[in-house]
């Protein structure tokens, strides 16, 4: 029900998936392949990215790799996907690192790093995409 009315509502099926090679970010990837979506897949590692694209079938597929903690490097991505669509349709920030550990025992560069991809590399997407989706006066982050 949920997947028909997102087609209905974006006939042109055109998304941005990060984090798109594994977990959940694969699981978005699948179940928009199995609609024909166009996908723009980007995750930190090529080799990675490239073997899980390689499982998606019915889909035009268009590949990033970047690091969403990288504040240029996403921009750079955004500009990439102007020269392969006309616009996007569904934004999924979905890149994300876990980690735990003891408080005493915990690195603050651990703590910084999970904040720059997990707070700053959402960001990075809203911020980047948003003038798009306003101009086309439709889309989902």
């Amino acid at each position: 029900m949920f997947l028909k009315k997102l087609n209905e509502k974006y006939p042109k099926k055109r998304a941005f998936i990060t984090g798109a090679a594994s977990g959940l970010g694969s699981a978005f990837a699948k179940l928009l392949a199995s609609e024909h979506w166009e996908l723009h897949l980007a995750d930190m590692n090529l080799e990675t990215l490239e073997a899980f694209s390689e499982t998606l079938s019915g889909s035009k597929k268009y590949l990033y790799a970047f690091d969403v903690s990288d504040r240029q490097a996403y921009e750079k991505a955004a500009h990439s996907l102007d020269q392969h669509t006309s616009g996007i349709d569904l934004v999924i920030n979905n890149a994300g690192i876990g980690d735990g550990e003891l408080f005493e025992n915990y690195e603050m560069d651990q703590w910084e790093r999970m904040i720059q991809v997990n707070l700053l590399g959402v960001y990075y997407g809203c911020h980047y995409f948003i003038s798009r989706l306003l101009e086309q006066k439709k889309g989902s982050l």
